[in-house]
């Protein structure tokens, strides 16, 4: 937003009295993005998205996309992806298996 000045609908946080009922902390920018998704998949639960974020970096690592890459497209910082997701890359646990000779 901050080069271009435009919101997304994603961005917007949600207006309480539109939705009554709803619990305020699912009130956030995005998080009812995908509730028509989860309503058609029949889910008994609400995904975020962070959790898709989550599903997307582990995604990434299984993938072996560089970490700098990885980061740019989520927004997220190097350290972060090194230390949280690296555990998913193959290449990194074939490094640490034969390093421990298994």
């Amino acid at each position: 937003m901050e080069a271009t000045e435009y919101v997304t609908v994603a961005e917007i946080a949600p207006d309480p009295k539109d939705y009554p009922g709803a619990l305020p902390k699912i009130l956030k920018p995005g998080a009812l993005v995908f509730t028509k998704m989860c309503e058609r998949a029949k889910l008994t639960w609400r995904p975020t998205p962070h959790h898709l974020k989550h599903s997307v970096a582990s995604w990434f690592a299984m993938a072996g996309i560089p970490i700098d890459q990885a980061a740019d497209w989520l927004a997220t910082d190097p350290k972060t992806l090194r230390r949280v997701y690296r555990k998913f890359d193959p290449s990194y646990l074939r490094t640490v298996a034969s390093a421990l000779s298994l």
